[in-house]
């Protein structure tokens, strides 16, 4: 249903992606964070930011290391 709305469409994972990197709210970050595991984005780009959150501490390194954990069970 998500590419029938259009929602993986390039521009907005681009503006997701930027969302994750230069918000300042870690509210937001974490819901961007989310809406990567909802839509089950598989570009390596988003694979890559997520994995850098992942390193870091806080409630931004738990949501990464879930949502990757949900994005590994949807590939395999």
């Amino acid at each position: 249903m998500q590419g029938t709305l259009g929602i993986k469409q390039p521009k907005v994972l681009r503006v997701l992606s930027e969302m994750l990197e230069l918000d300042p709210s870690d509210t937001v970050r974490r819901e961007v964070i989310r809406a990567f595991g909802t839509m089950r984005v598989t570009e390596k780009k988003i694979i890559r930011l997520l994995k850098e959150r992942e390193r870091g501490d806080g409630m931004l390194a738990e949501e990464a290391k879930r949502v990757l954990k949900v994005l590994e069970t949807a590939a395999a």
